[in-house]
């Protein structure tokens, strides 16, 4: 398995030096479209978006895969580089979203975000170490990493969606909003894992 990076925040510019063909997320969580019907044409993909969560949704999972469409998605090694990438990005945007917030916050906002912080510097750590092993061919212990990287943002989620119910704040429900989409992307990330056979 590929080595960790160093714990550091991560910006937009580390992002596409690292990852330049990273798709873009904008259109992930938007309405369903044609890509639907691309995912019941393809076998692999119909078959990772019919074992996501209820919470997480098939329209959702398929315009995750096809959301660029000149992306191929033949084999898990496919679905593993869009899935992990994309999660990689949205949580990098989140993080560079809650980062800026923590100064500004009262008392149970601040922990919350003080707190998510670490969630998604640890979440990154997870998702760049399997970037890292896709690109050196070294397929293991996705099903781990991609378990632990859901952990942590579940942790996130669930004080975000507390410092959410009691804030005022737009920007508080907005960033709990995001949260929610990483936490699709990772339960996507979860199945894909399980494609991939690991020894022992």
């Amino acid at each position: 398995m590929g080595c960790y990076f160093p714990l550091f925040i991560i910006t937009h510019a580390a992002i596409l030096f690292l990852f330049p063909s990273s798709p873009p997320i904008t259109t992930v969580a938007g309405k369903p479209n044609s890509s639907t019907q691309t995912c019941h044409d393809n076998p692999l993909v119909t078959a990772v978006c019919e074992n996501v969560t209820r919470t997480t949704g098939y329209e959702f999972c398929c315009a995750t895969f096809f959301n660029d469409s000149g992306a191929p998605t033949d084999t898990n090694i496919d679905l593993a580089y869009i899935a992990f990438r994309t999660t990689y990005a949205k949580a990098i945007d989140l993080l560079n979203q809650i980062l800026p917030m923590i100064p500004k916050r009262n008392t149970n906002e601040l922990a919350a975000m003080r707190k998510c912080a670490g969630d998604y510097n640890l979440t990154l750590l997870a998702l760049a170490t399997v970037l890292e092993d896709l690109d050196s061919d070294t397929y293991e212990e996705f099903d781990v990493l991609a378990l632990y990287a859901q952990g942590n943002v579940s942790s996130c989620d669930r004080l975000l969606s507390r410092a959410s119910s009691s804030s005022s704040s737009a920007v508080v429900r907005q960033i709990r909003d995001e949260s929610g989409v990483v936490m699709k992307l990772v339960d996507i990330c979860c199945v894909v894992a399980r494609l991939f056979q690991y020894a022992g």
